[in-house]
Parts: C-alpha cells; sequence; structure tokens
C-alpha cells in the first residue's frame, strides 16, 4: 500500500509510484505508549462500503506488523486504531492497498483475497 503513495519517511530519497496522494510516516515511540512497531491483531473498521470487503464482519481483525503507516488520505476505505487512527485500506478506482498482511489473517484475509481476486 505504501508504495503508492507519494512519500515515505521509511527512505526519503527512494521514489514512491506516486498513484495516490499521500505520505507514509514513521510511527515515532515518543508519541506512543504501545510498543513500536505495532505487531498482532487489531481491528479493521470498514469506512465505506466497498466490494473488497464482502462477506466480512466490520470490526475484523486482521494481522499488522509495521513501523510505519497513512495516517490520512482521500481514499480510505478502511482505519485502524492503534492509540491514533490510520489507514488500514485505501481504494482508487481499480487500485486497492492495505496496510495489514491478509495471507496472514485468517479467514478474513481469505475472503479479502478471494474478494480482490473476482473484482471485475
Amino acid at each position: 500500500m505504501q508504495l503508492l503513495g507519494s512519500i515515505s519517511e521509511e527512505d526519503i530519497t527512494a521514489e514512491c509510484l506516486n498513484f495516490l496522494s499521500f505520505k507514509t510516516q514513521k510511527l515515532r515511540h515518543e508519541i506512543f505508549s504501545k510498543p513500536i512497531p505495532h505487531i498482532g491483531w487489531n481491528q479493521v473498521n470498514f469506512l465505506s462500503s466497498n466490494p473488497i470487503f464482502s462477506g466480512i464482519k466490520d470490526g475484523s481483525d486482521f494481522y499488522f506488523s509495521h513501523s510505519f503507516a497513512v495516517l490520512k488520505s482521500k481514499n480510505m476505505i478502511a482505519s485502524t486504531e492503534y492509540e491514533i487512527d490510520f489507514v488500514s485500506a485505501l481504494n482508487s478506482e481499480n487500485l486497492y492497498g492495505v496496510q495489514f498482511h491478509p495471507e496472514r489473517s485468517q479467514d478474513a484475509g481469505k475472503k479479502l483475497l478471494h474478494n480482490f481476486l473476482n473484482l471485475s
């Protein structure tokens, strides 16, 4: 997902794809009382009806492992709270991106991958 944006604090000299206008930011230890990186299960809250979420309950848990996040994007379709809200899924036309690891997210992740593969 982060590669789709404009710039990333992970390596400001590396060019992102710039398909969507957003910045990926480092989750800074001094701001969080929770551990960084954010590793483990967390709820994904759907902000809009989107076919990628078909058959998945809003608020389902997905598996995360990251130290960087997109904090806002006009293309956000889901958010997750880890002391702050961040973008956990985005969509623009035929582009989709997720912050979590669907391949490690058991049934919800398998359903999301199935939905993605069956988009028309």
